[in-house]
């Protein structure tokens, strides 16, 4: 049944229900709608660890770990331990020179 039936056949006494699951759904659907886009895994995303990173890059690993703070390709498993993920990292580095 869809939204318009439910609504057209509903009792008067259901209405004020029936408006709150829709202002419900219209929240929902609004948070979903400004979300930022979610991102996809691909499954052949090679993670390097910071060594490696810092070699594509030219620098050191003290460089690397700094700049790239916050950035979606990078991954911080714990505070010594970070993985990049090698294709973002490389598009990164293509916009930097």
């Amino acid at each position: 049944m869809t939204l318009r039936e439910r609504v057209e056949s509903a009792a008067v006494d259901e209405l004020p229900g029936l408006a709150a699951e829709l202002a419900e759904a219209q929240a929902a659907l609004t948070l979903r709608l400004h979300a930022p886009p979610r991102p996809t895994a691909t499954p052949s995303a090679r993670l390097i660890d910071d060594r490696e990173a810092a070699t594509i890059a030219g620098t050191s690993r003290r460089w690397i770990n700094s700049e790239t703070a916050g950035m979606r390709f990078r991954h911080d498993l714990s505070q010594k331990q970070k993985r990049y993920d090698e294709a973002g990292l490389r598009a990164w580095l293509a916009t930097r020179h």
